[in-house]
């Protein structure tokens, strides 16, 4: 997937990859910050999850008869479980990008874009119209940086919703569930101090709520993160990836 456009006052640091420079401050996104606490344990789950269903259906069609053992001892190898596994991950990850883009349309308000998003995915669509219509939502933004370059990180912050008259943040996730990650993904957008335009201008963090957009049958609704666990938590992982960052450092220093 191509890099997002930048707004004129940030632009990508050569020397890091990923990582914004504002007014000559370097930013790590969050999600590289997040890595510090190793892979994504949700996607490690839902990894382990999805093999073992793989391999439980395998063993059902097998003692029901359906399935004789060499076409049992095929499904149950560990190469026949791996690509199965890639297939459903890739499957997985273009629905994502077509409903994240699918909501990403309907509130840029763009009917040409909302046209081509009911092309790829016109649930989501649907969903999304359903949830602002419901709300009364009105859309504040779509697609800004949120920068904090005093603590140097920086993330891309998917919508501004303006519901009864509070302000909110909110991270969009077609799906049903959310897990730490996420939580944590949102909870350092609180600690953003700025918000970056389209066209570059720097405005405060002024939102009240912060929450994730989730699929809840046929519409969407907020669920809002506002654990003070998840702040102790974000706050000791960003120490946790400075420190090994100055580590990494040391030892390229030293070497």
């Amino acid at each position: 997937m191509a890099a997002p456009k930048l707004p004129p006052t940030l632009s990508w640091d050569p020397h890091h990859r990923g990582h914004l420079v504002f007014q000559g401050s370097s930013m790590a996104p969050v999600k590289h910050i997040l890595a510090a606490i190793g892979t994504s344990s949700s996607l490690v789950e839902w990894r382990v999850r999805r093999i073992c269903e793989s391999l439980e259906e395998a063993t059902k069609l097998f003692l029901a008869g359906k399935i004789n053992t060499a076409e049992f001892e095929l499904r149950s190898s560990a190469n026949f479980l791996i690509d199965a596994h890639l297939n459903v991950l890739q499957k997985a990850s273009q629905k994502g990008i077509a409903a994240h883009s699918a909501v990403e349309a309907v509130a840029s308000g763009d009917e040409n874009a909302i046209a081509e998003a009911k092309k790829t995915d016109a649930s989501t669509v649907s969903r999304f119209e359903n949830f602002m219509s419901a709300t009364k939502a009105e859309i504040i933004f779509a697609e800004h940086w949120m920068i904090n370059p005093d603590l140097a990180f920086c993330a891309r912050a998917d919508i501004g919703l303006l519901i009864n008259g509070e302000r909110w943040l909110v991270d969009k996730k077609p799906k049903s569930r959310i897990f730490f990650e996420n939580r944590l993904q949102v909870t350092a957008q609180k600690f953003c101090l700025y918000r970056i335009t389209e066209s570059g201008e720097k405005l405060e963090n002024d939102f009240d709520r912060f929450g994730i957009l989730l699929n809840n049958g046929n519409t969407f609704e907020i669920q809002p993160v506002e654990s003070q666990f998840d702040c102790y938590c974000w706050e000791n992982v960003r120490q946790l990836y400075q420190s090994k960052q100055k580590l990494d450092y040391e030892l390229r220093s030293n070497q």
